[in-house]
C-alpha cells in the first residue's frame, strides 16, 4: 500500500480549535488512525491548548513531534501571521517513529545529543531524524555535530523552533509536552529512507576574510578589523543598526568542508540577529563561528532563491524517476514575507513544488535556523531551505 500521508491546515483564533480542526482534518482524510503527526504553529496561541487538542484528536497511538514557528507551510500556503498551525500526519508502511523531547540543550547542547544518541540506542535499522531545537537558546552546532559523532551514517535534519520574530521565547512539542530550552525529535526507523536537498540562493562578494577574534557566538574581529565596521562597509552611508535597508540581503558564507581554507560552493549562509553597538560584536545564534574560519560576504538574490529553490526541488525529485510519500519544507523566517511579502508562498513554495507531483503532501515552517547534511556533514544554516522528502523504497 505505501505510506499514506496528509498535510492539513487551521488558522482558527483560538489553540484548541485550531489544533483540533487541522487534526480532525488530517484524520478524516486518512480515513483512519495516523502513526505519526508533525505539529508546527505559530506562537499567538496557547501553546498548551494547541497541542493537548491535537492530541485528544489524533489518539494516544499516535506519535506527535514539533515546535513553535514564525510561520507554517501547507500544501501550497505560506501563512506568517500570528495564528496558523500545520499538521503533516502520516500513516507508515513498513516505518516506525519514535518522538523524544530532551532538556538540558538550552544550557549543555553537547550532553543533550548525548542524551538523544543514548534513547535513540543501536542506530541500525534509524532512516532519519528530524531535531527541532530551542531557536534561541542553546549552540545547535555543538548539537549536532555531537549528535552525528554519536549516530554515525544517520541522517539527521530538521530547523529551529521560532517565535513572531519577537525572540522571547520558542516552544518544543512532544505529545502533550510542550517545553522551552528542549529539543524535540522524531526518529524515524524500519523501511523507507529520507533524503535531503538545500539551498540559499545567496551568492559571494568581496574577498574571502579570517575571523581573527570571537567568542560565544559573537564575531568580534575579521582580519583584524571591527566586524559591524567590515558589515557596513558593504551598505549604504549612515547604516546605525541591523534594521538598515539592505541588511536582509547580507549575511556571511563559511566554507561547508571542515577544515576547508576556501569559501567557495557548496557554503554554509549565516546571518548576525544581534548587535553589540559599543564593541561592534555580532551575534549569530546556532554557534559555529570560530577564530581561525574563513568567510566571506554574500548576497541574497530574490529571483536566485526562487530559481535555485525549484533545482533543489528537482535534486529531491531525482528526474522526476521517484515521487515521496510525503515532503517536509523548512525554510528560514528571514526568507518569507520579510523578503517577499504577500508573495512569499509564489516565491518559495510554489517553485519547489512544480517539480514534484502536485498531489504530494506538503507541509513545513519558517524556522529560526535550518538543520541539514551538507558536504558529507550535519550543519547549522540561515537563510536556507531544507526539503525532507521521506520515501517508501
Amino acid at each position: 500500500m505505501g505510506t499514506r500521508a496528509v498535510a492539513t491546515l487551521s488558522v482558527e483564533r483560538d489553540g484548541g480549535q485550531a489544533g483540533r480542526q487541522a487534526a480532525r482534518a488530517a484524520a478524516e482524510q486518512l480515513g483512519g488512525p495516523a502513526d505519526v503527526a508533525l505539529v508546527f504553529g505559530t506562537t499567538g496561541y496557547d501553546q498548551r491548548e494547541l497541542t493537548r487538542a491535537a492530541h485528544e484528536t489524533l489518539g494516544q497511538q499516535c506519535v506527535i513531534v514539533g515546535c513553535s514557528s514564525e510561520g507554517v507551510i501547507s500544501g501550497g500556503e505560506s501563512h506568517e501571521g500570528d495564528r496558523a498551525v500545520s499538521v503533516l500526519a502520516a500513516r507508515l508502511d513498513g516505518a516506525k517513529a519514535e518522538g523524544h523531547l530532551v532538556g538540558g540543550y538550552d544550557k549543555a547542547p553537547q550532553k543533550a545529543a548525548e542524551e538523544l544518541a543514548r534513547r535513540i540506542g543501536d542506530a541500525r535499522d534509524v532512516t532519519g531524524v528530524l531535531v527541532f531545537p530551542d531557536g534561541l537558546t542553546g549552540d545547535c552546532t555543538e548539537f549536532v555535530s555531537e549528535l552525528e559523532r554519536r549516530v554515525p551514517g544517520v541522517l539527521i535534519a530538521g530547523g529551529a523552533a521560532g517565535d513572531a520574530m519577537t525572540f522571547e521565547r520558542t516552544y518544543q512539542y512532544c505529545g502533550r509536552e510542550v517545553a522551552t530550552g528542549h529539543v524535540s525529535a522524531l526518529v524515524l526507523r524500519g523501511r523507507g529512507r529520507l533524503e535531503v536537498a538545500t539551498s540559499h540562493g545567496c551568492t559571494p562578494v568581496g574577498p574571502q576574510q579570517i575571523i581573527t577574534a570571537a567568542n560565544g557566538g559573537w564575531l568580534e574581529q575579521l582580519d583584524g578589523q571591527n566586524a559591524w565596521e567590515v558589515f557596513k562597509s558593504y551598505l549604504d552611508d549612515g547604516v546605525v543598526d541591523l534594521n538598515a535597508e539592505g541588511i536582509v540581503h547580507l549575511c556571511l558564507g563559511t566554507a561547508a568542508q571542515r577544515g576547508a581554507t576556501r569559501v567557495d560552493e557548496p557554503m554554509v549562509v549565516r546571518t548576525p540577529m544581534a548587535l553589540n553597538r559599543e564593541t561592534g560584536a555580532l551575534f549569530f545564534p546556532g554557534g559555529g563561528i570560530a577564530v581561525g574560519q574563513p568567510v566571506r560576504m554574500t548576497r541574497r538574490d530574490p529571483e536566485r532563491i526562487r530559481k535555485t529553490g525549484a533545482e533543489c526541488a528537482h535534486r529531491l525529485a531525482g528526474d522526476g524517476r521517484k515521487t515521496p510519500a510525503f515532503v517536509l519544507q523548512l525554510d528560514c523566517a528571514g526568507r518569507g514575507k520579510i523578503l517577499f511579502g504577500a508573495c512569499a508562498a509564489d516565491s518559495i513554495v510554489a517553485p519547489l513544488r512544480e517539480q514534484l507531483a502536485p498531489y504530494v503532501p506538503w507541509a513545513g515552517f519558517h524556522t529560526y535556523g535550518e538543520i541539514a547534511p551538507i558536504a558529507g556533514a550535519v550543519a547549522y544554516h540561515n537563510y536556507t531551505v531544507a526539503l525532507c522528502g521521506f520515501f517508501d523504497a
